[in-house]
């Protein structure tokens, strides 16, 4: 397929008419899925290329951006539109293998899949009836360091102070 014009996503760009590889943008974005991957975190990720001077639109990357790139299709040759899915109008930058294991990553970071010393049963699945936002699994030590308390948090408590619901 041809490219109509839009702006097209870092690691990529416009050659008459058509989506081809920016060599050197698409090895910094293989770089941060291959970091990513292997388990290192975003803002790790994103000092490394901020002391390699490595810019997107003259800046550099933001954490939001990093994030967007990660879960974005494209990069495995794959694109998603109004008119369908279509897997001939961006090359691979990164190998499907790849790009579902970052994936995968993100999805356990997302909902704290991480935490293994402690699994709260109700994560994810409880709001506070003050303000709506989630409820969140919390621990805290004891003053004298022997006792871990176990509870769940309002994060409009927590995180906005806009909630004046109790700890439960």
């Amino acid at each position: 397929g041809l490219y109509h014009g839009g702006t097209l996503s870092y690691g990529f760009k416009a050659v008459d008419k058509k989506i081809c590889i920016d060599e050197e943008k698409a090895k910094i974005v293989l770089y941060m899925f291959q970091q990513y991957a292997e388990g290192h975190g975003g803002d790790e990720i994103l000092q490394e290329l901020t002391k390699k001077g490595v810019r997107h639109r003259g800046k550099p990357i933001a954490k939001s951006t990093f994030y967007d790139m990660l879960r974005r299709e494209e990069y495995t040759g794959v694109t998603h539109n109004s008119f369908g899915t279509f897997d001939n109008l961006y090359p691979r930058i990164v190998p499907q293998p790849l790009f579902d294991e970052v994936q995968r990553r993100l999805k356990l970071n997302k909902i704290g899949g991480n935490s293994v010393k402690v699994e709260f049963l109700l994560k994810r699945k409880c709001v506070c009836g003050y303000c709506g936002k989630n409820i969140q699994g919390e621990s805290g030590t004891s003053r004298n360091k022997t006792t871990i308390h176990y509870y769940y948090k309002c994060v409009g408590r927590k995180q906005f102070a806009i909630c004046n619901c109790k700890v439960y």
